[in-house]
C-alpha cells in the first residue's frame, strides 16, 4: 500500500465526500427539473460544474500520488468521459432535453465513475 501523509488522507476524504455531494446535487436537480424557471437548479448545476473543475484539476496530484495504483489511475482517467458528455449537454435546447440528457446519460455515467473512484480510494480514507 502507498504511504500517505496526513494531508493526502485529508484530501482524499474531502474528495470522497465531494463525490457524494455532487450526487446529492444531481438528485436535487432531477427532483425539481420540471418546476418553471427554477433558478436554484441552475445554481446547483453551476456548483456541480465547479466541483467537476476541482476534480479535473486534482488529476495531476492524484496521478503523482498514486502512480503505482493502476486501478485508481484507470478510474481517474475515466473522468474524461464525464467531461465529454458535458459537451453534449451544450446541445440541449430545452429543459425537457436537458432533463432527459441528465437522467439517462450524464448522471448514470457520473454514478458509475463515482462508484469506481470511491471503491478505489476507500482503502486509503477508511482505516
Amino acid at each position: 500500500m502507498i504511504s500517505l501523509t496526513e494531508q493526502d488522507v485529508e484530501f482524499l476524504q474531502y474528495y470522497y465526500h465531494l463525490l457524494d455531494t455532487i450526487e446529492e446535487g444531481f438528485d436535487y436537480i432531477l427532483n425539481r427539473f420540471m418546476e418553471i424557471e427554477n433558478i436554484e437548479n441552475n445554481q446547483v448545476f453551476k456548483d456541480i460544474l465547479i466541483a467537476f473543475y476541482y476534480i479535473d484539476s486534482s488529476r495531476t496530484l492524484l496521478e503523482k500520488t498514486f502512480h503505482n495504483d493502476k486501478c485508481l489511475l484507470h478510474s481517474i482517467h475515466k473522468f474524461d468521459e464525464i467531461i465529454e458528455l458535458l459537451e453534449d449537454e451544450l446541445r440541449c435546447n430545452t429543459s425537457f432535453e436537458q432533463s432527459l440528457f441528465m437522467k439517462h446519460q450524464l448522471i448514470p455515467a457520473f454514478l458509475n465513475w463515482k462508484a469506481s473512484m470511491q471503491t478505489n480510494i476507500k482503502t486509503y480514507v477508511l482505516h
